[in-house]
C-alpha cells in the first residue's frame, strides 16, 4: 500500500485541510471527509462529519454522489408501512380510502397499506418489509 493510500485509510471523518473548489467565503473551513452508515439498531442513516458544521456547500456532481450514497444506506433500513414506504398515487378509480390517508385499509379481510397499497401481514399491521 502506498503512503498516500495508507494515510487516507487511517484518516477518519473531519477536515482534510484542502479547498478543492477554492474558498467560497470567509466562513468556509474547507473540505470534510464524511462517513455514512446505516444503523439498523436505531433505524437511521448516520452521517459523521467529524466536527460540528454550520453549512455544507457541494458542487453538483458531489451533491448527486452524496444523494446516491444516502439512498444506498437508507435502502438498507427496514420499511415501516404507513410511515416511510413509497407513497403511491391513486391512478384509477375504485380505491377504498382517500389518497390523503396513510392508515391501513381492509378489503375482503386483507389489510393494505394506505401509502404503498401492498398487502400487510395479518399478524403485524406494520411489518418492516418492502
Amino acid at each position: 500500500m502506498s503512503q498516500k493510500k495508507a494515510k487516507k485509510a487511517r484518516r477518519g471523518p473531519g477536515p482534510t485541510g484542502k479547498f478543492p473548489d477554492g474558498k467560497l467565503d470567509e466562513t468556509n473551513e474547507g473540505e470534510l471527509e464524511v462517513h455514512m452508515a446505516a444503523d439498523l439498531d436505531q433505524n437511521v442513516v448516520l452521517i459523521n462529519f467529524g466536527k460540528p458544521i454550520a453549512w455544507l456547500g457541494l458542487p453538483r456532481g458531489m451533491a448527486l454522489s452524496m444523494a446516491e450514497s444516502l439512498r444506498e444506506h437508507a435502502d438498507k433500513l427496514p420499511v415501516t408501512h404507513g410511515v416511510d414506504c413509497n407513497k403511491e398515487p391513486h391512478t384509477t378509480l375504485g380505491y377504498l380510502h382517500s389518497e390523503a390517508e396513510d392508515d391501513p385499509y381492509d378489503v375482503d379481510g386483507v389489510s393494505y397499506c394506505g401509502r404503498c397499497h401492498r398487502a400487510l401481514d395479518s399478524i403485524n399491521p406494520n411489518p418492516n418489509a418492502n
